[in-house]
Protein backbone atom coordinates (compact mmCIF):
# COMPACT_ATOMS: atom_id res chain seq x y z
CA UNK A 1 0.00 0.00 0.00
CA UNK A 2 3.02 2.27 1.23
CA UNK A 3 4.56 1.66 -3.03
CA UNK A 4 1.03 2.93 -4.62
CA UNK A 5 0.14 6.13 -1.42
CA UNK A 6 3.87 7.23 -1.19
CA UNK A 7 6.07 5.88 -3.68
CA UNK A 8 3.52 6.58 -7.19
CA UNK A 9 3.92 3.09 -8.27
CA UNK A 10 0.72 1.64 -10.00
CA UNK A 11 -1.08 -1.21 -8.10
CA UNK A 12 0.52 -3.92 -10.63
CA UNK A 13 3.83 -2.13 -10.44
CA UNK A 14 3.53 -2.55 -6.35
CA UNK A 15 2.20 -6.21 -6.57
CA UNK A 16 4.88 -7.00 -8.91
CA UNK A 17 7.52 -5.28 -7.03
CA UNK A 18 6.81 -7.37 -3.94
CA UNK A 19 6.93 -11.04 -5.25
CA UNK A 20 10.22 -10.43 -6.93
CA UNK A 21 11.17 -8.85 -3.31
CA UNK A 22 10.39 -12.39 -1.99
CA UNK A 23 11.58 -14.49 -4.99
CA UNK A 24 14.71 -12.70 -4.21
CA UNK A 25 15.00 -14.29 -0.74
CA UNK A 26 14.10 -17.70 -1.71
CA UNK A 27 10.10 -17.35 -1.98
CA UNK A 28 7.83 -18.52 -4.32
CA UNK A 29 4.08 -17.60 -5.15
CA UNK A 30 1.76 -14.81 -5.90
CA UNK A 31 -0.28 -12.03 -4.83
CA UNK A 32 -4.35 -11.16 -5.27
CA UNK A 33 -4.41 -7.48 -4.30
CA UNK A 34 -7.23 -4.90 -5.13
CA UNK A 35 -7.66 -1.56 -4.03
CA UNK A 36 -10.94 0.58 -3.37
CA UNK A 37 -11.39 1.66 -7.30
CA UNK A 38 -11.60 -2.71 -8.13
CA UNK A 39 -8.68 -2.19 -10.16
CA UNK A 40 -6.64 -5.73 -9.13
CA UNK A 41 -3.36 -7.31 -9.78
CA UNK A 42 -2.29 -10.90 -9.86
CA UNK A 43 1.35 -11.05 -10.53
CA UNK A 44 3.42 -14.85 -9.48
CA UNK A 45 6.89 -16.38 -9.78
CA UNK A 46 5.38 -19.76 -10.23
CA UNK A 47 4.31 -21.68 -13.49
CA UNK A 48 0.85 -21.00 -12.54
CA UNK A 49 -1.09 -19.56 -10.30
CA UNK A 50 -5.44 -20.96 -9.88
CA UNK A 51 -7.64 -17.12 -9.72
CA UNK A 52 -10.63 -16.08 -10.71
CA UNK A 53 -12.63 -12.80 -10.83
CA UNK A 54 -15.68 -11.26 -12.81
CA UNK A 55 -14.93 -8.59 -14.97
CA UNK A 56 -16.08 -5.27 -16.13
CA UNK A 57 -18.83 -6.85 -18.23
CA UNK A 58 -19.68 -9.54 -15.82
CA UNK A 59 -17.90 -11.82 -18.04
CA UNK A 60 -16.84 -15.13 -15.26
CA UNK A 61 -12.98 -15.30 -15.97
CA UNK A 62 -10.26 -18.18 -14.51
CA UNK A 63 -6.65 -18.45 -15.29
CA UNK A 64 -3.98 -20.85 -14.65
CA UNK A 65 -1.48 -19.82 -16.21
CA UNK A 66 0.10 -16.50 -17.76
CA UNK A 67 -2.15 -14.68 -20.36
CA UNK A 68 0.01 -12.98 -23.47
CA UNK A 69 -3.39 -11.20 -24.47
CA UNK A 70 -3.53 -8.71 -21.37
CA UNK A 71 -5.70 -10.52 -19.33
CA UNK A 72 -4.98 -11.15 -15.75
Amino acid sequence: ASRVRHGGASLQEAAQAAVEEAEELGGVGGLIVLDAEGNMAMPFTTTGMFRAYVASDGTMKTRIFRNTDGDM
